[in-house]
């Protein structure tokens, strides 16, 4: 299922002679267990057939890895652009570089993972997480969290409309911070503080219901 669904979506990025012309690969993660590994390996194979394959983890992870057939296995001590610069890795220019992560939905990406991959040489850079499903991290950082937050708060819009409004307001500028002002801020944060809000607002709206 894994395997199927990864060659399903890398099918949709790239053309079968753009897969052909795929000569290396790069794999980094955090934590990921080795029968995902396994799997990745499988796929990356299947998908890209004339590739090297290589990855890029914490010293710890990389001897979890042992038996994984990578063509190189860059072990560095955290995963961070100043590390990751001291590895062989450093020296290969990849087609495509893969960050796999347990629900790339959820969260923002390691700004510390992001500024590593930027220091490797690479033509394209996805997101994967353990159904080998590709997100860029604007979705992942922006979009699936703002869905998520809206839908557990449509009740209090239903309560009260001008909250939506409010919202929307809080969510542009937060774009505005974080993109042009370079507000490194993260968002979801904002969100848990504005739900305990939320909910608060809730408890008054029942206290002054049962008052009436």
């Amino acid at each position: 299922m894994l395997h199927t669904n990864f060659i399903r979506k890398i099918n949709k990025v790239f053309s079968s002679k753009k897969q052909e012309r795929v000569s290396r690969v790069l794999i980094t993660t955090k934590d990921a267990p080795k029968l995902i590994m396994e799997c990745f390996l499988k796929s990356a194979k299947g998908a890209f057939p004339n590739s090297k394959v290589d990855v890029l983890a914490s010293k710890r992870d990389c001897n979890k890895y042992k038996s994984v057939k990578f063509d190189n296995v860059y072990p560095i001590k955290n995963l961070n652009a100043a590390d990751a610069s001291k590895s062989g890795v450093i020296k290969n220019k990849y087609d495509i570089v893969f960050y796999l992560t347990e629900n790339s939905r959820e969260a923002f990406t390691d700004k510390n993972v992001i500024r590593m991959i930027k220091g490797i040489k690479r033509k394209r850079s996805f997101m994967l997480d353990y159904n080998f499903e590709i997100y860029n991290r604007f979705l992942a950082g922006w979009i699936w969290p703002i869905k998520r937050y809206m839908n557990r708060n449509s009740q209090f819009y239903k309560e009260e409309p001008t909250l939506l409004l409010k919202d929307i307001y809080f969510l542009i500028k937060s774009g505005i911070d974080y993109k042009i002002k370079k507000e490194r801020r993260n968002p979801i944060k904002a969100f848990e503080v504005k739900q305990a809000r939320d909910k608060l607002l809730k408890v008054r709206v029942k206290l002054n219901s049962k008052r009436v």
